[in-house]
C-alpha cells in the first residue's frame, strides 16, 4: 500500500503500479519500475557498461581513503562516491585503459601541486612521491594533509596512503596490494585537504615507468 504525505509532488512511500516512492537524504524521490527489462548490446551500450564497470571499480578501491575525505563534504545531493563517478566515468575505456591524466581524485579551490619525483622499484609495493612544500595560493597551508594514491594500469592494482603526510613534509607514501613489475605504468595522483576539512585542492597527476 502506498501513502502520500506531501501531495502529488512529494512524500510518497510505497508503490502505485510501477511507480515507487522513497526518500534519499531527506529528498522525496519517485522511481519507475520497468514493465519488462531489456538487455541491449549495441557497441555504444557495451562500451558504456565497460567504462562504468572500470570507473566504479576504482571508486570502490579509493572510497574510504580518498573519496570520503576529499569528495563527501562537497558533493551536492549525492554521495562523494557518485560525484567521483560522475566526474570521471567519461575518461575510462576499461580497467587498464583510460585518459589517465584527466582523471580527478579531487576537485577544489586549492591549486594542484607539481609532482617533483615518483619512485618505486620492481618487486616492491612502496610508492614514494615528492612535491614542493611551498604555498602555491592563498588557500594552501603548510599543515594541509596529503592524499596520495596510484593505479598500476597494467594490472588495475591500486596504491593507497601508507602514512599521514602534510604539505610541509614534501613527500607522501602509498602501498600497492601487490608487487609491481618492470615496465608497469604507474599513474600517480596527489591532492591536499585543509586540516579543518573546509578546502581541498585539485589533484595533480604524473606517470612513472617501473624499472
Amino acid at each position: 500500500m502506498a501513502r502520500m504525505y506531501q501531495g502529488i509532488l512529494g512524500g510518497l512511500s510505497g508503490k502505485i503500479g510501477n511507480v515507487v516512492g522513497s526518500s534519499w537524504k531527506g529528498i522525496p524521490v519517485l522511481k519507475t519500475k520497468p514493465l519488462s527489462v531489456a538487455n541491449p548490446k549495441t557497441t555504444a551500450q557495451v562500451a558504456q557498461r565497460t567504462a562504468m564497470t572500470a570507473c566504479t571499480y576504482y571508486a570502490s578501491a579509493f572510497n574510504s581513503s580518498i573519496i570520503k575525505p576529499l569528495w563527501d563534504r562537497f558533493a551536492s545531493k549525492m554521495s562523494g562516491y557518485n560525484a567521483f563517478v560522475q566526474a570521471n566515468i567519461g575518461e575510462f575505456t576499461d580497467k587498464t585503459t583510460a585518459n589517465w591524466a584527466n582523471i580527478k581524485t579531487s576537485q577544489g579551490k586549492m591549486v594542484a601541486v607539481e609532482i617533483e619525483d615518483v619512485d618505486i622499484t620492481a618487486g616492491t609495493t612502496t610508492l614514494t612521491v615528492t612535491f614542493p612544500s611551498t604555498l602555491l595560493d592563498a588557500y594552501a597551508q603548510s599543515t594541509d594533509k596529503a592524499y596520495l594514491c596510484a593505479i598500476n594500469s597494467a594490472t588495475g592494482d591500486v596504491a593507497l596512503p601508507a602514512t599521514a603526510s602534510t604539505r610541509a613534509d614534501g613527500a607522501a607514501y602509498a602501498l600497492f596490494r601487490n608487487e609491481v613489475a618492470a615496465t608497469n605504468q604507474i599513474k600517480v595522483y596527489v591532492a591536499f585537504k585543509r586540516v579543518d576539512g573546509t578546502v581541498v585542492s585539485d589533484s595533480a597527476y604524473d606517470t612513472f615507468t617501473v624499472s
